[in-house]
C-alpha cells in the first residue's frame, strides 16, 4: 500500500508553501515517526525551476527548520489525479485550483 500523498499549493511555490512543507514534515516525524506520508509543495502560478525566496529560508532558519531541497514547480493537471490531498495556502490559490 502506498503512503498518502498531500500537496501543499501556494502562489509561487517560493515561500508559503515551501515553508509549509518543512513544518508539516517536522510535526509528522515528531508525532507519528512511523507515519509514511508522501509530501510535496507546487504553485498555481510558479516560475519552474526557481528556488525558495531567501527570507523563508531566513525564517525557517531561525526557527530551526530546514527547508526541503527544492525547485519551484506548477500544479499540473496529474497533481489531481496522483494526490490524495491538496490543501490550498489561501483562497486565492483555491479558487486557482478550482479553475
Amino acid at each position: 500500500m502506498r503512503p498518502p500523498r498531500i500537496l501543499l499549493v501556494c502562489q509561487g511555490n517560493l515561500c508559503r508553501s515551501p515553508m509549509a512543507l518543512a513544518v508539516t514534515t517536522r510535526l509528522v516525524l515528531q508525532a507519528r515517526p512511523k507515519l509514511r506520508l508522501q509530501l510535496d509543495s507546487a504553485g498555481t502560478y510558479a516560475a519552474a525551476h526557481a528556488r525558495p525566496d531567501a527570507r523563508a529560508v531566513a525564517t525557517l532558519a531561525h526557527h530551526g527548520y530546514p527547508m526541503p531541497r527544492m525547485r519551484a514547480r506548477p500544479v499540473v493537471a496529474r497533481d489531481f489525479l496522483q494526490q490524495d490531498q491538496i490543501l490550498a495556502m489561501d483562497q486565492d490559490n483555491l479558487a486557482a485550483l478550482q479553475r
